[in-house]
């Protein structure tokens, strides 16, 4: 496909039902918080799939349009998100390489760039944007496409999760909960995880290797240095 042929999705006419589920803000319920990151709100890449799926109907396409390395630290992945009806949008994504295993560094890199694209095209607006309280839908039934306007909710959650970021409530969670927690906040495979965890030490080729003392450690160092982990 060349670039021609690329702007020409621009040109197909989209239902307004359908431009909808692009348009408007996810469920509150499907948007996550990384407490590792200063608690920005993130949404997994396999919600952005679906929500892309259900308005075009499979009809898109993410392709690499440029991928390098930059100053010898970081690969970078540039995306292009062809999306009949809504044009062509480009996504930026970087992962900071290790000195040992970096077989996971340009799909993490693909996958930034690809929800960046997604943001550029203003899928979930409400992400990371107080000023959306609105939900479009609670699940993803594809028989409702048509939604209803639902009066707008107070705040009530954030206030209600205020207690559980208390520190005395973080020690008293078990430790395999707190590895769970950042397994999916940062949402990591078993591979993923090893790279994760050489960021704070290099020689931990397996996650065998981490006993429940370097787990801890390694909780603790994350907690304590969040910035060290945001490019991951």
């Amino acid at each position: 496909m060349n670039i021609n042929e690329c702007f020409q999705v621009s040109h197909y006419e989209v239902d307004k039902n359908l431009r909808k589920l692009i348009d408007e803000p996810v469920n509150e319920d499907l948007i996550d918080k990384n407490k590792y990151a200063n608690n920005s709100e993130f949404v997994p890449d396999s919600i952005y799939k679906r929500v892309l799926n259900k308005a075009t109907n499979y009809q898109w396409s993410f392709v690499p349009y440029d991928i390098s390395t930059v100053e010898g630290k970081y690969v970078q992945f540039i995306g292009l998100l062809i999306v009949p009806g809504y044009g062509v949008h480009t996504g930026i994504g970087t992962q900071k390489l290790q000195k040992t295993d970096n077989s996971n560094a340009l799909s993490a890199a693909k996958t930034y760039a690809f929800k960046n694209a997604c943001k550029e095209m203003g899928i979930a607006p409400n992400v990371g944007n107080d000023d959306f309280d609105e939900a479009l839908f609670e699940n993803f039934d594809d028989d409702e496409i048509e939604v209803e306007e639902k009066p707008k909710k107070k705040p009530i959650k954030k206030e209600e999760k205020k207690p559980a970021k208390k520190p005395a409530k973080k020690e008293a969670k078990p430790l395999k909960e707190r590895i769970e927690e950042i397994r999916q906040a940062y949402e990591l495979d078993d591979d993923d995880f090893v790279a994760f965890i050489q960021i704070w030490d290099e020689n931990i080729i397996d996650l065998k290797d981490m006993d429940d003392k370097k787990w801890k450690a390694f909780l603790q160092d994350v907690e304590e240095n969040p910035e060290e982990y945001e490019d991951f």
